[in-house]
């Protein structure tokens, strides 16, 4: 990679030193920590396959900026790639194609986004270890939380596999497929045997005649009545007949007088039937 969005790679450009990383802010607040001590050029943009440190804001380029590695000053160089909205470090915009050097701890963004990175090199323990007992808490505090930082984000590069992302979405198992023929093929039903089959050792066939006379008889079959000797133990019974019975017609001629219970209660007098 000689070439970078239209930037030739500088001579000098060389790896970074081991624990050479940037801390992401966003704002204030502190997200995590990157490294950058495993290849000689970084770039920074919104191409998820060009970019090896990825930039989601939309004011980003694709391909935005660069970040490089002097051998010789022992110092780290931010390149922007004509991008549209520009890269600054701190609040000064630089230039595109030219390379901006950077000390430890200077900050630079991309854009109009609000995230930041900060060079910074590999924490130092020993210097750690030899304050622990100073009365300065404060400044020791943050720099252990600085040195577990670190060694957190350390610990994932190494727990990482080296595994592609092809070799990732592969299954180890092939599942069955289905196939489609492109041959159409007619079956005849009338071809088939019907013995043939996955029940074929269940298949019987039987002939059942009505003619009963080919049928062989056993010697040892008798004929027997079912009521043979049981009239002695029924009781005699006499059915006789049934008596004619005559049929009765209601004569119509009889006229039915309907009758009512008189009114009677004490005092009343007996209505004689004239009118005053």
């Amino acid at each position: 990679m000689d070439t970078i969005n239209g930037y030739k790679l500088p001579s000098w450009s060389n790896k970074f030193p081991p624990g050479f990383h940037l801390d992401c802010f966003k704002g204030d607040e502190f997200l995590e920590k990157v490294m950058i001590d495993e290849k000689n050029v970084y770039v920074f943009g919104r191409d998820p396959v060009q970019a090896d440190i990825p930039i989601e804001h939309a004011s980003c380029s694709r391909a935005h900026a660069i970040l490089l590695y002097h051998d010789i000053l022992k110092k780290s160089a931010l390149v922007d790639l004509n991008s549209t909205h520009g890269s600054f470090r701190g609040k000064i915009k630089i230039a595109p194609f030219v390379p901006t050097f950077l000390e430890i701890n200077d900050s630079f963004r991309f854009g109009a986004s609000t995230r930041k990175f900060v060079v910074q090199e590999k924490p130092g323990e020993s210097n750690l270890l030899l304050h622990l007992n100073d009365e300065e808490s404060d400044e020791v505090d943050a720099e252990l939380n600085n040195l577990t930082e670190y060694n957190t984000t350390c610990n994932k590069k190494k727990i990482q596999i080296d595994m592609s992302d092809q070799e990732c979405r592969a299954k180890k198992r092939k599942r069955g497929k289905i196939q489609f023929a492109e041959e159409e093929t007619i079956l005849n039903l009338d071809e088939i045997d019907d013995k043939v089959g996955k029940f074929r050792n269940m298949a019987v066939t039987y002939i059942q005649t009505t003619d009963n006379s080919n049928i062989p008889k056993s010697p040892d079959i008798k004929k027997r009545k079912i009521a043979d000797n049981y009239d002695e133990y029924m009781p005699s019974i006499n059915f006789e007949d049934a008596p004619e019975l005559v049929p009765f017609v209601e004569d119509s001629r009889l006229k039915i007088k309907k009758k009512y219970a008189k009114e009677a209660w004490p005092g009343k007098k007996a209505d004689d039937g004239s009118l005053i």
